[in-house]
């Protein structure tokens, strides 16, 4: 059921990503809804918008942690992407006053303090 639910939320990031015409910059807002619909979706009660959602949470995250791993953070090899995701869930959840930033700048924060270079 998760190999499911997997293939659901990437062929909705997919499918977004392409139809997608707007420029813009994702904020800690859009990252903190996108947390809560992926933690939906992990503990077996989403609507179908959460996948939506929670695809730009991850996908979000995902491309931040790839693009900037070993130049501002060094992610340990065997790392699950549930934990990156679990580890800026958990810095959005206690840095609510920081939700107005851009959301790489969170995401930069959330593994730089995971894990140090």
């Amino acid at each position: 059921m998760k190999m499911h639910r997997m293939i659901i939320i990437v062929f909705a990031a997919l499918l977004t990503a392409a139809s997608s015409s707007e420029a813009g910059f994702v904020n800690g807002q859009d990252l903190v809804n996108g947390w809560r619909e992926h933690q939906k979706i992990m503990n077996d009660s989403p609507a179908v918008k959460d996948y939506v959602s929670a695809s730009h949470f991850m996908g979000y995250v995902t491309g931040v942690a790839d693009a900037l791993d070993t130049i501002m953070f060094d992610i340990p090899v065997g790392t699950k992407k549930d934990q990156i995701m679990a580890i800026v869930g958990k810095y959005l959840e206690n840095n609510p006053d920081k939700w107005r930033l851009n959301g790489n700048v969170l995401v930069v924060n959330a593994l730089k303090a995971a894990f140090p270079k």
